[in-house]
């Protein structure tokens, strides 16, 4: 699997880090990259400000690899067949050439658990008080809560990462 270090070693490559900028913003590489979201992805867009040609060698970023290989694929699909995902994500570029900042703002996966136990917390008490037909609700949220730890897509994080707070600056 492709690490940081053979992007670094090809002057040609473009990294791609997927990441939100809230993520971005909390560690993220020394040397020169593209800061392209995955959910903002455009290849076509992407492909013509920086100039790439269908055999520019391509790294993609995350924090641990799954969506770095669908924009891999999304850009694969496009016809770029030189496309490789850093194997380890952000945490394995660590020791070789990222930096921390801090931040004011909740990491987003936080962000997503402090939103979710607040929705349960409403609904638990308000299955107590109100109807207990709500431990239902309760009973669902656990499923998507399931299903996103299964398949990696989360879409309450994609709504979070849109909000105001989670923008870079």
């Amino acid at each position: 699997m492709p690490n940081l270090k053979d992007a670094l070693n090809d002057p040609r490559a473009k990294i791609i880090d997927v990441r939100t900028p809230i993520e971005h913003a909390e560690i993220s590489l020394k040397c020169s990259h593209i800061l392209k979201p995955l959910h903002e992805i455009n290849v076509d867009e992407i492909a013509t400000s920086e100039n790439l040609s269908k055999d520019t060698p391509l790294y993609f970023l995350c924090k641990m690899g799954g969506r770095a290989a669908q924009a891999a694929e999304k850009f694969k699909a496009h016809g770029f067949q030189n496309c490789h995902v850093i194997d380890g994500g952000i945490s394995a570029c660590a020791a070789c050439d990222t930096k921390a900042t801090t931040t004011k703002t909740i990491p987003l996966d936080g962000q997503v658990r402090i939103a979710i136990g607040l929705v349960l917390l409403i609904i638990t008490f308000a299955g107590f008080w109100v109807a207990q037909a709500l431990f239902w609700v309760v009973g669902l949220l656990a499923s998507v809560l399931i299903i996103s730890g299964l398949t990696g897509w989360c879409g309450l994080a994609l709504l979070l990462a849109r909000a105001p707070w989670n923008r870079s600056q």
